[in-house]
This record gives structure tokens, sequence and C-alpha cells, in this order.
């Protein structure tokens, strides 16, 4: 998938999502891409030392973190303000997912659980199980029934989330540093340590293994239509891979200095990622980015777009989150 086929795949998923005809749904992402600026609408310390995890709920009306000492805190996106907090882990929660209609919220850590909240009340609806290891990666099914967690025991559990019990664990040989499910196929994403990516099915067999040529690779994310595959890479770049034939189709790199976290909006027309002290927004139709915030502190952990689109958010090692618009 090169650049022009890869903007070609996201005006055709926009024909599906539109009706419209190719000319007018082309237009339509052209001029939704014509600028991109990042403008700061928020900062604020979220947690006492590292925020590693942070998560838009769908509806877009609070953001939820995760960080040092267990803490996992919700945030009001109205005025930024307090909105309640997680209590139940002991160590660093690392990831944050939540089902699609933003009622339950799936958290993993350092201290080797995963623990299922009620996003409403805050409460601890369930502790499923958890990992040998620190545990790093997890996704949820766009319906809610079905998790993922990984971490770095090497071990992918697969959870049912209707019934909290585990449904099998998948031994992926390496230290799993992300997990993603695609939308439609029964398929799980890894990134792991030892610098390579794998797909595996939900049921434990291995459908692909993606090789990055780096150390480590660091996160996965689908496209909304699961036409690509995107993920960073420890020697600062994001990898794209074409689901047609798991070839390696497209590479955007960093212009200095390792890859840390990904996000991809809901469209699929804008890539953010984050690198040393560095935020990059990078447009569908361009190899360079359009947007880089820099003199952040060093260590950008977090990343994650609003729903639509319209905010971007980053979790730091000093354990603050900061807020953009995307204008």
């Amino acid at each position: 998938m090169t650049q022009q086929k890869h903007f070609k795949a996201l005006v055709r998923a926009r024909m599906a999502r539109t009706g419209e005809r190719y000319a007018a749904a082309r237009k339509q992402l052209l001029d939704a891409l014509a600028r991109v600026e990042l403008e700061p609408v928020a900062e604020f310390k979220a947690h006492d030392r590292h925020c590693i995890a942070v998560r838009f709920t769908p509806d877009g009306r609070e953001l939820i973190s995760g960080g040092f000492q267990g803490q996992a805190r919700a945030w009001s996106t109205a005025d930024w303000s307090a909105a309640g907090e997680f209590v139940g882990h002991t160590a660093s929660v690392n990831g944050v997912e939540l089902a699609g209609d933003g009622q339950r919220a799936l958290t993993v850590s350092s201290d080797k659980t995963v623990r299922l909240w009620d996003v409403a009340s805050r409460d601890e609806v369930a502790v499923l199980g958890g990992h040998a290891k620190q545990a790093l990666a997890l996704d949820i099914s766009n319906d809610g029934s079905t998790a993922v967690t990984g971490g770095f025991d090497g071990k992918l559990r697969v959870w049912s989330l209707a019934d909290q019990r585990e449904l099998r664990a998948i031994n992926v040989g390496e230290r799993i540093t992300g997990a993603a499910l695609h939308p439609s196929e029964d398929w799980i994403a890894v990134t792991m340590l030892g610098g390579r990516a794998a797909v595996w099915t939900t049921e434990g067999d291995e459908v692909a293994v993606l090789e990055s040529g780096a150390e480590a690779t660091l996160g996965a994310r689908w496209a909304s239509d699961g036409a690509f595959l995107l993920a960073a890479s420890s020697d600062g770049a994001v990898t794209l891979w074409s689901v047609d034939d798991w070839e390696e189709t497209r590479r955007l790199e960093v212009p200095a200095g390792s890859m840390l976290p990904v996000a991809l909006t809901s469209d699929g027309s804008l890539l953010a990622a984050g690198w040393a002290n560095h935020v990059g927004v990078w447009r569908a139709d361009r190899d360079e980015p359009v947007a880089v915030v820099d003199g952040l502190p060093k260590g950008v952990y977090a990343l994650d777009f609003s729903p639509g689109g319209e905010l971007l958010a980053q979790g730091g090692a000093d354990g603050r989150v900061r807020v953009w618009r995307v204008r």
C-alpha cells in the first residue's frame, strides 16, 4: 500500500460510511486535511510520576489516564477537572481500554492483574486474572464481549467479558508490548520486544509474522476499516502492513529518536506519534509530519485522539496530561 493507495483506501472507507461518490469523498477528505495545527487546550498534573496511558471515552466526555502507583483516573473534557478514580491496582497502570458503549473499562498493570471496571460508578467489577509478569497490552472487541491482554510473560490472554473468565492463553514467544483486535476479522495483532509483530486468531492460530527490522515493536493499531495495520518500532518508524498480503507497504520515519506511542483518528486520515520530547501528526497523503510539538519533557508515553479526532491527548514521564485541539 503505497502513499497513493493508502489515501485511496481512506477515500473508499469514507464512501462506505457516507454514501458519497468517489470525487465527493476525495474532495471532502482533502479539504479536511488541508490544514493541520495543534492548539493547546489543557495541561494538568494527572499522576504522581509517569502517565503511561490515556484513553477518551467513546462519547468524548471523559479522558481516563493510567499511571504510577496503581493510579487510574477520569477527567472531564468539559473543564479538565478530576471526575473520579479507579482504585485497586497496586503498581503502575500501563493500559486502559473501553468497551464501545463506554460502560466498562479494562486496565492492565505492573501488579500483573487485569481488572474490569464500571465506568459510571468507578467500581471494580472483577479481577479477571493476570499475567506472570507485568502486563502492558490490551484491547476490547467492538461489541464489548471479548478482551485480549499481553505482558512480559510472553502470553497473549483472551478473555470473555460476559462471564469474566479466561478463554485461552497463547504463547507468542516474546515479551508483548501491544495488542489490537481487528475490527471485523477474528485476528489479534501483537507487537513484541524481539522486533517482530504478528497476527494471531483468537483461537490461537498464527496468521502472519511481520518483521520490522528493529529491536522492538511498541504498539499496534488497525485502521477502522481493517484494511491495514500500523505499528511503531524502536528504530523511529511507523510501519504499515496491508492485510491483503501482509507485506510492508509504507514506512513513516520520525525526525529523530526512537518511537514510542502511536494514535490514529477513527477515519484513518491522521496519525500521531510520540518520540523523545516531541509529538507529531501525519496526514494520510504526506510522508512528512504536518504538525510537530517540541520542547516537551522527555518521555512521551501515551497518545489518543478523541472519537471525532478533534482532540489529541498525551501522557508523559512528568505525570502530566497535555491536550491539543486538532485544527
